[in-house]
């Protein structure tokens, strides 16, 4: 009887042992199931930021290649409206000439050239018969020129208005370029604004996102700190033949470009995220497209990187650096010496399109400063 009870005790107990054993197993299984659901939705967080950030580059290609177009379509109209010039210019010319070789003839006439021709034959006085001649010949000479200058205007007309022709097909084409890549920038827009208050919602796509972001700034800081350190090996020979005097200019340097200010140097909260960004310059939104270098110095380098678009850095004189991005076109070279004033490029104007500006800097060695401390008031 004892053994008996031994043995159901023994098998109690093995059964809860068992019933423990698979309780653990579930909950061991729940764990693995709840930790693979928490790395999934990590990796879903990150491929969120990561989309996000593919999406605001995607937006920025598209935003710099509407405002590409948009030059085209500048430079096309600008040409077209020299022509229309030039066209009204060789019109106005051409009725000049037939009005003088109307007058021409008409002198001829009313003169009477073959009774003029007689008088000179006649005459007993050989100089009353030179003054004639001289006058017949003088007529017909000018009269011969203007001939001559009215055909070449005829053919400059004809070409001017074949050219004119040409330009008005090539605007209607940038036109309807521009509208079609200013239509995707703003569906690529739509997308990537909603992409952005999805990510503001979710505190963990934030943090991936502003920390993918961080990544980005620091290489590009690392890469502009290797460019400074590479010429500062060749700084002394470099300058030759430029001012030296960047660092009496605080308060006296030219803008680089005309337009007011948007965002100023210093401390910025970014709309949706904790926290602060240091902005190390400046934006102006501009009134004119032309780009200039604030004193003399040499361009270091010049490139395209994400969050600044085109972009060229000058060297100045004992450690000062001025950078200007986000700019549409660079029409200076690497190593290229600059005068103050000298044109560095362009930046579009066109504020129907999206909002241009221009990203400014100024730095002593490494350190960003204010540039509106720096820049004549």
């Amino acid at each position: 009887m004892k053994y008996s009870v031994f043995l159901l005790a023994v098998l109690f107990c093995f059964n809860a042992f068992a019933a423990k054993q698979d309780k653990l197993t579930d909950i061991r299984k729940q764990i693995s199931r709840q930790n693979q659901s928490v790395k999934q939705a990590a990796e879903e967080k990150k491929k969120m930021a990561q989309k996000l950030e593919q999406a605001q580059e995607e937006l920025q290609s598209q935003q710099s290649a509407v405002r590409q177009i948009n030059l085209k379509y500048t430079s096309v109209k600008e040409e077209h409206r020299r022509l229309t010039a030039k066209s009204r210019k060789l019109e106005r010319k051409h009725a000049e000439l037939i009005k003088t070789i109307k007058a021409a003839n008409k002198y001829m006439v009313s003169s009477g050239e073959y009774d003029m021709l007689e008088a000179v034959i006649m005459s007993d006085s050989a100089k009353n018969a030179a003054v004639l001649s001289q006058i017949i010949g003088e007529v017909n000479s000018k009269l011969y020129d203007s001939v001559v200058e009215l055909k070449k205007t005829n053919e400059e007309i004809k070409e001017t208005a074949a050219e004119l022709e040409i330009k008005k097909k090539k605007m209607a084409a940038a036109v309807a370029e521009k509208k079609y890549a200013l239509e995707n920038y703003r569906k690529k827009k739509q997308n990537t604004d909603k992409m952005y208050r999805d990510a503001v919602k979710d505190e963990k796509v934030r943090k991936e996102y502003l920390a993918r972001l961080q990544a980005r700034a620091k290489v590009l800081q690392a890469q502009l700190a290797k460019i400074k350190r590479d010429f500062a090996k060749s700084a002394p020979v470099s300058f030759k033949g430029l001012s030296s005097e960047f660092g009496r200019q605080k308060g006296k340097l030219i803008w680089p470009v005309h337009g007011h200010v948007i965002e100023k140097f210093g401390v910025k909260t970014v709309e949706g995220f904790k926290g602060v960004i240091l902005k190390k310059g400046i934006k102006i939104v501009p009134t004119s497209n032309s780009v200039k270098a604030v004193y003399d110095g040499i361009v270091i380098h010049r490139d395209n990187a994400w969050g600044l678009g085109n972009f060229l850095i000058v060297a100045h004189p004992s450690g000062f650096y001025s950078l200007y991005a986000n700019m549409d076109g660079i029409s200076v070279s690497k190593n290229e010496k600059v005068k103050t004033g000298q044109n560095l490029g362009t930046i579009d104007v066109d504020h129907e399109t999206n909002t241009p500006y221009l990203y400014f800097e100024i730095r002593i060695h490494d350190k960003a400063v204010d540039p509106l401390e720096w820049l004549a008031s």
